[in-house]
């Protein structure tokens, strides 16, 4: 296995993934403070911005699929069974120094605990928005539509 050429390209990997988090969380931080002050263009430009966000992801996980084969591959386990965290530690073992690794490692999970935290938030303030609007329609007297028109987002029941 070409161990140190795989660790290169993992620590790649880990500075893009980190890096992308980092743009994510500040996407959904702009999101939130769209939804919270009820901004509609700025909702809308961050919606822009969450895809292009999002775009690179499946690139992304197939990148990691690929590193994660091959570290398999050289250890003889499957691909499945492995994480960065599992990986430094048996590349630690084979003699690798993985200390700036190891720093990425701890930076990405942040990033991802953070990213993970603001979307919980933005998904109780859809919630919550969604509550309200449905409200609203109950008041405007939208409460004699059929469960599923209701359900299904639609304003007027066109059977009635």
């Amino acid at each position: 296995m070409r161990l140190e050429s795989n660790l290169i390209h993992l620590q790649a990997w880990a500075q893009g993934e980190r890096a992308n988090q980092g743009t994510l969380g500040k996407v959904l931080e702009q999101l939130e403070g769209a939804v919270r002050h009820g901004r509609s263009a700025d909702l809308i430009e961050a919606g822009v911005a969450l895809e292009v966000a999002l775009e690179g992801n499946a690139e992304r996980a197939r990148q990691r699929k690929v590193l994660m084969t091959r570290f398999a591959e050289g250890w003889g386990v499957a691909a499945e069974t492995l994480s960065l965290s599992s990986i430094l530690e048996r590349a630690e073992t084979d003699g690798a120094d993985v200390s700036r690794l190891r720093v990425l490692r701890d930076e990405l999970r942040e990033e991802v605990r953070a990213v993970a935290k603001r979307a919980k938030l933005l998904s109780v303030m859809a919630g919550h928005h969604r509550g309200v609007l449905q409200d609203i329609l109950v008041v405007l007297g939208a409460s004699s539509l059929s469960p599923e028109a209701r359900d299904a987002g639609v304003l007027v029941d066109a059977r009635a």
